[in-house]
C-alpha cells in the first residue's frame, strides 16, 4: 500500500478494500502448494516477487496513519471463494465508474474509489467486485484493531506529569477488549511503556517532552488473550513558548508590576497555556487571532506550578496569534509559558 499501489488520498472504504486485498494476495503466494517453481534467485526462493509482476514494493515505503487505520480494520479478515482462500488481485484499471470492470477476481483502484465516493463500504465493494460464492471470514485469534491514537493538550494536567492526552478506540464496536497497552518514543529513543491507571480506558495522560519529537503505540488484549497489533499516532513535535517565568500582573516582593500582555505566534494544532495557580492569583483572558476564547481565574486553595490552565486544540496545523492578558492589575498573575504541539 505504501509504495503507491493504494495511496493514502484515497477513500477509507477505498482503503480498507486495497488493504484486505493486499494482505491476501501475499497470503496466497506464501502458503504450501501456491509457490511458483520459477521464483529462485541465488539457489533460494521466494513467495512474492518486487517488481510490477507481483505488485509494486519499495521497502522504504512507509504506511501513513491512514494506510494503518484500513490494514488494522482489516488484518483478522481473509475471503473465501466457493469455501476456498483464493488469490485477491488487482490494478489501477481504466474505468472510472463504480464496478464497470468488476469481473469476480480482481479489485481496479479507480472504479473501487468511484464506489467510494457513492457511499459503498468495503464489504459492499469486496462483494460486488469478487463475487459471486464469496464468503467473509473472521479470525477469532487475532486481537482487536484500533483507530489511529490522537495526542491533545487537556487543562489540568502538568508540563513534568503529562501534559497531552492520548486517546483512541477500537477499529470495530464489538471488540470485547480486557486492557491496552501505550508506548512513547521521542526523537533518537527507545519506546518505552506508559503506565496506565486504569488499563481497560481508552484513553490516557502522558508526558511529551519539549523540543523534541514524539510518537505513541497503543495495543489491545481481548478476553481471549489475543493482543491486537500496534496502532501508531502521527508524531507531535512540542515547544514551551514565551516569556516563561514572568509575573504578568500583581507584585513582585514589595513592587508593584505594571500590567502587560503576552502575544506569541505559533504554528501547530494544539496550545495551552502554562500559569502559576494558588491562593492569591488573579486571572487572564486568552485571545486567538484576536477573538476572545477563555477566561480562567487562577485562584486555588494550593499552589501548584507548571500546570495548564488552559487549552486549545485545531483539527488544522496552521499559524495563528495567541494573547494572553490579566485581567485586573492588583492580584498576581505568574505566567509560565504557552505549551504547543505542532
Amino acid at each position: 500500500m505504501a509504495s503507491g499501489e493504494w495511496p493514502s488520498r484515497l477513500r477509507m472504504a477505498t482503503l480498507e478494500a486495497g488493504a484486505l486485498a493486499t494482505k491476501q494476495y501475499a497470503w496466497y503466494y506464501a502458503m504450501k502448494g501456491h509457490h511458483r517453481s520459477f521464483d529462485v534467485v541465488a539457489d533460494g526462493c521466494f513467495d512474492v516477487r518486487d517488481d510490477t509482476h507481483d505488485q509494486l514494493y519499495r521497502d522504504s515505503a512507509r504506511p501513513t496513519d491512514r494506510q494503518w487505520r484500513a490494514i488494522d480494520k482489516t488484518w483478522a479478515l481473509t475471503l473465501r471463494k466457493n469455501g476456498r482462500f483464493f488469490l485477491t488481485g488487482y490494478r489501477t484499471g481504466a474505468s472510472s465508474t463504480c464496478a464497470a470492470d468488476a469481473n469476480g477476481w480482481k479489485l481496479y483502484e479507480n472504479s473501487v474509489e468511484a464506489c467510494a465516493a457513492d457511499g459503498w463500504g468495503f464489504r459492499r465493494i469486496l462483494k460486488k467486485y469478487l463475487s459471486p460464492n464469496l464468503s467473509f471470514v473472521w479470525s477469532d485469534k487475532i486481537g482487536p484493531g484500533l483507530s489511529t491514537p490522537k495526542v491533545r493538550l487537556k487543562a489540568g494536567n502538568t508540563v513534568g506529569g503529562g501534559a497531552a492526552t492520548v486517546f483512541w478506540k477500537p477499529a470495530l464496536k464489538r471488540s470485547n477488549i480486557q486492557r491496552y497497552r501505550v508506548q512513547r518514543k521521542s526523537d533518537g529513543g527507545r519506546w518505552k511503556e506508559v503506565e496506565l491507571k486504569r488499563p481497560a480506558r481508552g484513553q490516557t495522560d502522558a508526558y511529551v517532552k519539549p523540543d523534541a519529537g514524539t510518537r505513541f503505540r497503543v495495543r489491545a488484549l481481548d478476553s481471549k488473550g489475543n493482543w491486537g497489533h500496534w496502532s501508531y499516532s502521527s508524531r507531535r513535535q512540542a515547544a514551551v513558548k514565551g516569556p516563561a517565568g514572568t509575573t504578568i500582573a500583581g507584585t513582585v516582593g514589595t513592587s508593584a508590576v505594571r500590567s502587560k500582555r503576552v502575544k506569541v505566534r505559533f504554528k501547530g494544532r494544539s496550545v495551552a497555556v502554562v500559569a502559576r495557580t494558588g491562593p492569591g492569583t488573579g486571572s487572564i483572558r486568552i485571545l486567538i487571532n484576536g477573538r476572545r476564547v477563555g477566561v480562567v481565574d487562577l485562584e486555588r486553595i494550593s499552589p501548584n506550578r507548571r500546570k495548564l490552565v488552559w487549552a486549545k486544540n485545531f483539527p488544522r496545523r496552521k499559524a495563528r496569534t495567541v494573547v494572553v492578558k490579566p485581567i485586573g492589575s492588583r492580584e498576581r498573575v505568574d505566567f509560565q509559558g504557552l505549551f504547543i504541539l505542532r
